[in-house]
Parts: structure tokens; C-alpha cells; sequence
């Protein structure tokens, strides 16, 4: 079914650049009835614009098609909807744009479940189609501790656990959803890093070799000798490492996000490299769909 909906609608060419497995493709719409069940604007509609997903709303922008790799000939400045009618034969559902640009094409029943299964797990789909080394694992145990700067000129400190097309999910006393629109900045809080540890390691590697292993690890005044020459070595090679992570960190190279670049596909994956939740979760997913969606 989706192979003829390709043929008839061009733009649909990227909705699924590969072929998935069967079971990636039963996890998306398992995660898709989940997100349809727990959202009301799904089961409650009043006019004829459906919801195809909370993730993107009734109207989906430039934004949402470039992260989801959907419809990618409607210009940017146009909204792809989704037309939903109840007739005596069932439902109707016609894929249009608000500006006309998209050719209203019919869709069936089916097209519109896996596209909201592709939408609503997305971040695993690609994870599968990508081999990434974080697949299957919903927790990484830790996300980096980041300072985000709003557009108020606030602060706001947390671990990230999250981060998708809308914003991020933050853990400060809760899990608080931050539009992407309203963020200047997301820096790394962490003043030290590889550098002094990467220096450290150097020093007493090199303490090492000079002194061999017996002159560190041995008996005798030359392995005291040894032990002392190492010590100096590898403090002067953190020192190093210190100053070079300041340098860093004046530069700007903790920043992993400014708002003088867009916020895109590339941008999130930055971001995500260092969220807690790499492929997010439904109720973190949820609350980034409640941010700024229409």
C-alpha cells in the first residue's frame, strides 16, 4: 500500500528512505496508538483538519518535514494538512497544503497509521536504519549537566535528557519542556574536560616510559625516584590539559547549540549526543508536542 501511495504522491519520497524491518515497523505503531491514546486533540476533532500526530500537530511547517523527512517538495513557506471527512463509506482522509502548493491527494486508512508510526518514532527508526551504537537502549544512564540560556535572558541549569524538532527536555526539580524559539544557548557546565584528563594520562605515560615500569612499580630509591618523576609529569600534563580546556571553554567550544544557527536535523544530533534519552520517550515526546504545535 505505501509502495502505490509513493507512486502517486511524488512527495512523499522521503517517508521512508529504507526499507524497515518488521519489527521496527510494529514498534512505530505501537508508539504511535500509545501517543494517539494519550493525546485528546486526536480523539476529539472538530473540524475537518485532522491530527495526523501530536508531534506535528494539524499543520506541519518547514521545520517538522525537514526533521521528519516528509513532503520535502512543498516550499517552506507553506503547511501540509491533512483533510479528514466522514462519509457513509467511511472515512476520508486528502493530503494538501494551505497554500495550494501540495496536489490534494487522496490517502487510505493505513497510510495515515504508518505515517503517524513513522512521526511518532522516528528517533528509533533511524537509530535501526543507522546502526547507531545507542539502539535499544532507552537510558543512557546519564545525560551531560548543560546550562541553557532563554531567550529572556534567563539561565536555567539541568541534565539533558531529550531533544527533538520542538525543543528539550531539561531535568531540574522535574522534566520541563523548553521551546526550541525560546533558546539563545546550550552550553556544556563541565569546565574540565578531555583535555586535562587526556594531559593527566600523557604525563604519567611518559613517567613511564622514561623511568620504565620497574622504576615505578619496583622497590629501592629508584622506584621512589620513579613514583615522585611520574607524579610530576603527570600534574604538569593535567596543568596543560586544564589550560587548554579553558581556552576552550573561552572560545566558546562548551556551546553546543546558539541560535545563530537554524535549528535543524544537524543541530538536534548534536544535541542529542549528549541527552540522557537519545530516542526520547512517549511522555517526553508528549510534552514537547504540547510546546508549540497548532
Amino acid at each position: 500500500m505505501l509502495k502505490d501511495l509513493l507512486r502517486k504522491l511524488p512527495s512523499f519520497a522521503l517517508f521512508i528512505k529504507n526499507p524497515r524491518p518488521v519489527s521496527c515497523r510494529k514498534m512505530a505503531v505501537s508508539i504511535s496508538i500509545a501517543l494517539l491514546v494519550a493525546s485528546p486533540r486526536i480523539s476529539a476533532q472538530t473540524d475537518s483538519i485532522f491530527t495526523i500526530s501530536p508531534r506535528v500537530g494539524r499543520y506541519i511547517d518547514a521545520w517538522e518535514r525537514e526533521y521528519f523527512g516528509i513532503f520535502p517538495g512543498v516550499p517552506d513557506s507553506d503547511r501540509v494538512i491533512l483533510l479528514h471527512t466522514v462519509t457513509d463509506t467511511g472515512n476520508v482522509f486528502v493530503v494538501t497544503s494551505t497554500l495550494g502548493n501540495l496536489k490534494p491527494t487522496p490517502i487510505g486508512q493505513n497510510e495515515v497509521t504508518e505515517l503517524a508510526g513513522h512521526i511518532d518514532s522516528l528517533e528509533e527508526i533511524r537509530a535501526v536504519e543507522n546502526n547507531m551504537r545507542f539502539y535499544g537502549t532507552v537510558d543512557q544512564g546519564e545525560g551531560r549537566d548543560v546550562v541553557i540560556e532563554l531567550g529572556t535572558k534567563k539561565s536555567l541549569w539541568g541534565e539533558l535528557l531529550f531533544a527533538d524538532v520542538h525543543g528539550v527536555v531539561v531535568r531540574t526539580s522535574d522534566n520541563e519542556a523548553i521551546p526550541a524559539s525560546g533558546i539563545r544557548s546550550i552550553s556544556l557546565t563541565h569546565l574540565f574536560g578531555n583535555g586535562s584528563l587526556y594531559g593527566l594520562g600523557s604525563g604519567v605515560l611518559l613517567g613511564v616510559l622514561l623511568c620504565g615500569v620497574s622504576g615505578v612499580s619496583g622497590g629501592g630509591p629508584e622506584a621512589g625516584l620513579g613514583v615522585f618523576f611520574t607524579m610530576i609529569l603527570g600534574s604538569a600534563g593535567a596543568a596543560v590539559g586544564i589550560v587548554f580546556d579553558v581556552i576552550r571553554k573561552g572560545i566558546g567550544d562548551s556551546k553546543i547549540y546558539g541560535n545563530e544557527l537554524p535549528w535543524n536535523t544537524s543541530a538536534i544530533q548534536r544535541i542529542t549526543a549528549e541527552c540522557r534519552y537519545p530516542l526520547g520517550t512517549p511522555k517526553m515526546k508528549q510534552l514537547l508536542a504540547g510546546v508549540d504545535n497548532e
